[in-house]
């Protein structure tokens, strides 16, 4: 088998069932054998069936892992994978046709690479909220990426570069080599999970294998697109993205960083308390919305350092 496919999914079969119409989509080099594994995180709904529906159009089948945690679902896929290359994306996306054969084309010119990241390009759900549109339009001239993480974007140059750790790729399009990242797992502590849990499972399995003199590379025609749903939409849900990372900081923070009040520095309660109170005063005052979107990026990435991750249904 040349490659394996894993998308992990945990109760939203509205959306993987959009993800798997597009991968019936792709075009496959001839000479390409492949598998798509789609690990079912213990879902509730009707996600079994909507896996089941594509047998015919897909080299498809259903994983079961009972643990909660993408992590958790990570690793399994990881486990049962047949194919020599093995390519992680989402249960929310569209993949661009010519993706798989991106891929594949990378792994066979970068014989020396093990691990690889493409680009991932936000899709909203109906009209974007203003705000958001206007933010990621500044951010473009700007080169500013306060969206990029809540919305995985990843916008690379033309020409493929080399992946050297001061940028990583999301989970929602990322490869790597079978048999390097055997060798690792996905770090059950981190990622999301039922009751919201913290992030950088990813990021953090991924600088291992940098660590280790591993190298990787950038693959720029690798493309999915990210759907956003109506649910993300939302300075609400940016406020609960970075309080995730901001427990996340915390929670991978050396023990000598774990000093001051409640275990934090004082910088910290500063950056809490200054970006809350600019994020209000610059929303009501309508100042440009990559302004305060920051501020309240800021904000939510002190609060989940002082007072932990935000409940997922919170």
């Amino acid at each position: 088998m040349d490659v394996s496919v894993v998308i992990c999914t945990w109760n939203r079969s509205r959306l993987l069932r959009q993800t798997l119409e597009s991968l019936t989509r792709l075009r496959v080099p001839e000479d390409c054998r492949w598998e798509l594994l789609v690990v079912d995180n213990n879902s509730t709904d009707d996600t079994a069936a909507v896996i089941e529906s594509f047998e015919s159009m897909l080299p498809v089948r259903r994983v079961f892992e009972p643990e909660q945690g993408s992590s958790h679902a990570r690793n399994r896929g990881t486990r049962v994978a047949h194919g020599e290359c093995l390519l992680f994306t989402d249960d929310d996306v569209i993949v661009d046709q010519g993706w798989l054969a991106a891929w594949l084309a990378a792994f066979r010119e970068r014989q020396a690479d093990a691990v690889f990241g493409g680009t991932s390009l936000p899709v909203f759900e109906g009209d974007a909220p203003d705000w958001a549109r206007r933010a990621l339009d500044e951010y473009s001239v700007t080169g500013e990426d306060v969206l990029d993480g809540p919305y995985c974007r990843v916008v690379m140059p033309t020409v493929p570069l080399a992946l050297d750790g001061t940028k990583l790729p999301f989970g929602v399009n990322m490869a790597f080599r079978t048999r390097v990242i055997r060798r690792y797992a996905f770090d059950t502590a981190l990622g999301p999970r039922a009751d919201g849990g913290i992030l950088a499972e990813e990021t953090e399995l991924i600088r291992a294998i940098l660590r280790d003199g591993h190298t990787g590379r950038w693959v720029p025609d690798a493309i999915v697109y990210h759907v956003i749903p109506p649910e993300r939409q939302s300075v609400a849900y940016i406020g609960r993205y970075f309080r995730a990372w901001g427990a996340t900081l915390a929670a991978t923070a050396s023990p000598s960083a774990k000093r001051g009040v409640l275990r934090q520095p004082l910088w910290v309660w500063r950056q809490a308390l200054t970006g809350e109170v600019r994020y209000h005063l610059r929303s009501v005052l309508r100042s440009t919305p990559g302004t305060w979107v920051r501020d309240r990026a800021m904000a939510s990435r002190a609060w989940g350092r002082l007072l932990g991750p935000p409940s997922r249904r919170g």
